[in-house]
């Protein structure tokens, strides 16, 4: 579980997104990650590497060991990566880009961490749906990470045409960068590095009544 939640969580971005494009803020539900939402989070950008924490699942309320929402991303992180984690979060606003994060905790825990663009009405992009997992459960709390590890995906915004006539919708080319600097990133050149091309999407599987009723309880903002 604790592994496929990023992968659900991307796949449901990615079943969001029409002709490549960034996927629209207000087409999230929570009932399309439903089997993710423990690990799902939702920020906004409030200043220059600076994202607040909107809603947030129980894993990241356990790590802390205290409620997340309202607070800025970079809690999560340790004060020398801190830099490294507003250009990580930069990238995803302003270029945008999805943003993928190794992180190593104390303890030696490790975790995931998966940034993705959302749109705004306006069409720039305001929120990013987020997944951060802790594979292994450290005692202490508050938890806060180290980056060993950050990919950058570039994000093509029209399908690419096919002499035959067919279209292909691509998902986001990763390029990888170790030592999490993401600020000495070069996001659209992936000489060097690791190459994944992310998978398309099923549609969400629908939910039964009982799960209805209590996701309809989760409060509106996305």
């Amino acid at each position: 579980m604790l592994e496929t939640a990023v992968e659900k969580i991307r796949a449901y971005w990615e079943s969001l997104r029409i002709e490549g494009d960034i996927p629209l803020r207000a087409a999230v539900d929570p009932r399309g990650i439903e089997a993710a939402l423990e690990f799902a989070f939702m920020v906004e950008r409030v200043a220059p590497g600076v994202a607040r924490l909107r809603l947030a699942g129980m894993h990241l309320i356990d790590l802390m060991g205290m409620e997340v929402r309202g607070m800025p991303l970079s809690a999560f992180f340790c004060e020398n990566d801190r830099h490294a984690a507003m250009d990580m979060i930069e990238a995803v606003f302003c270029r945008p880009e999805a943003v993928e994060a190794e992180l190593t905790g104390a303890d030696g825990a490790t975790a995931q961490m998966l940034l993705l663009p959302l749109r705004g009405e306006t069409g720039t992009v305001t929120r990013a749906l987020g997944c951060l997992v802790s594979k292994d459960q450290a005692a202490t709390r508050p938890q806060r990470f180290s980056i060993t590890h950050i990919a950058h995906g570039s994000l093509p915004e029209r399908p690419t045409a096919q002499p035959a006539g067919q279209v292909i919708y691509p998902g986001p080319v990763f390029g990888a960068i170790s030592g999490g600097h993401a600020r000495n990133a070069q996001p659209n050149n992936t000489e060097g590095g690791t190459v994944v091309m992310l998978p398309r999407a099923t549609p969400a599987a629908q939910t039964d009544e009982s799960n209805k009723t209590t996701l309809q309880n989760i409060p509106n903002l996305f």
